[in-house]
């Protein structure tokens, strides 16, 4: 029986491990079952779960060998760094018992935070280190002005990210652009290009929740229903700004309607939106069930991903766009960000727009197209299927 360590520095029911990390180890087991994961994450207060809640998934993955060792993840007071700190040295702690008793050889990090600590991790406790879907998070809190590039908590993140691309055992790059600049940094260290990968078979179009929902929504059937799953604020655009650049579309005489999904304050995005969007044309709801997404998303006929345009967003390899092409949705996304809005156009499943153009010329195309459903699903089959990411895996850890 081969152990491996796997971190993560979110909690277990945030979408970005729990509909990724979690579903590249479950079919991993599901092909491989000489192995057994011990799974570390950090839990936070939005995310948390009754020990009644936490008993049943400890049982339910350790039906599937792995193994979870939840830990608190701290805030408040603290600076960032010692924050940080904080953690790290409590994942140290834990990793340290596991390696005197399991003798793993590998220890695995999702995401820039999860990937320095298990680089970290490795070199402490005599391990191989595998960094998946690291993306250069500094660099994105300085260009959208949110960090100083004088601050110690950007010096610190960068120098640490930095240091993790360059020296970690293993690392596995979202987007071809950063692929290029992290390979030509890391000597003869293996590094793979692999975007960031859904189950090709657990997201799709579903025609009865579609019916239904719509109906639920108040949605007629030749409503234009544009769709954003995700948050605003930060690395996105505000609520605000991202009404603004549909404000005329959804002022004129038409049948396009805006459905939100998030985790922010519903009551603060609808303030902010409908001061650029009629009421009757701006639908916000909160965050949904992981396994309720391809019912919310049938619904729907065109996914959006806008964000700011600057340089490092190249490097981004957001899921929700997968989340979309699974569900047969064409979308509409920033031109320059990530790999996608290449294949939106190569593959003519969405378009690629700049920040000054308006939005209208390009929505009312989609507004007798349809669903693009066999085209989507030939690319998500193409770039975004989990079981690429999770044959990478088995190579390196079972050869």
């Amino acid at each position: 029986m081969k152990h491996i360590l796997v971190t993560s520095y979110h909690s277990y029911k945030d979408p970005i491990v729990y509909g990724l990390l979690l579903k590249y180890l479950i079919r991993f087991q599901e092909l491989e079952r000489g192995v057994r994961f011990h799974y570390i994450t950090f839990e936070q207060e939005n995310f948390r779960l009754s020990a009644k809640e936490i008993k049943l998934e400890k049982q339910l993955l350790e039906e599937k060998g792995i193994y979870w060792h939840p830990l608190k993840y701290h805030s408040g007071g603290l600076s960032i760094i010692l924050k940080k700190l904080f953690d790290f040295t409590n994942l140290l702690v834990s990793l340290l018992f596991i390696r005197i008793k399991f003798r793993p050889r590998y220890v695995i990090g999702f995401t820039s935070i999860s990937g320095i600590f298990a680089f970290l991790s490795g070199k402490f406790l005599g391990m191989s280190s595998l960094v998946l879907n690291m993306e250069p998070h500094a660099t994105y809190m300085s260009d959208f002005g949110i960090w100083r590039t004088t601050s110690l908590k950007y010096k610190t993140l960068n120098w640490l990210e930095w240091m993790t691309i360059k020296n970690c055992s293993h690392l596995f790059l979202p987007t071809k652009a950063f692929y290029r600049v992290a390979k030509n940094l890391r000597a003869d260290k293996p590094s793979y290009f692999l975007p960031t990968g859904i189950n090709v078979n657990q997201r799709n179009f579903l025609p009865e929740e579609r019916e239904r929902l719509r109906n639920e929504k108040g949605f007629k059937n030749d409503d234009l229903v544009l769709i954003y799953l995700g948050k605003f604020g930060g690395i996105y655009y505000s609520a605000e700004d991202f009404a603004e650049k549909f404000k005329d579309v959804l002022n004129a005489e038409n049948s396009v309607k805006v459905w939100i999904i998030t985790p922010d304050n519903i009551q603060n995005v609808e303030e902010q939106m409908t001061s650029y969007i009629p009421k009757n044309k701006l639908i916000v709801d909160g965050k949904i069930p992981f396994e309720k997404i391809n019912s919310y998303l049938s619904a729907a006929d065109l996914g959006l991903f806008l964000v700011p345009s600057h340089s490092s967003q190249r490097y981004r390899c957001p899921i929700k766009t997968a989340d979309y092409w699974g569900c047969g949705l064409p979308i509409l996304i920033t031109h320059g960000v990530s790999d996608d809005y290449i294949i939106s156009r190569k593959y003519h499943v969405g378009k690629s727009i700049t920040e000054n153009v308006k939005y209208d010329e390009h929505i009312k195309e989609y507004e007798s197209q349809g669903r693009l459903i066999e085209e989507t699903n030939r690319v998500v089959e193409k770039f975004r299927d989990l079981n690429k990411t999770v044959s990478y895996l088995r190579s390196i850890i079972i050869d």
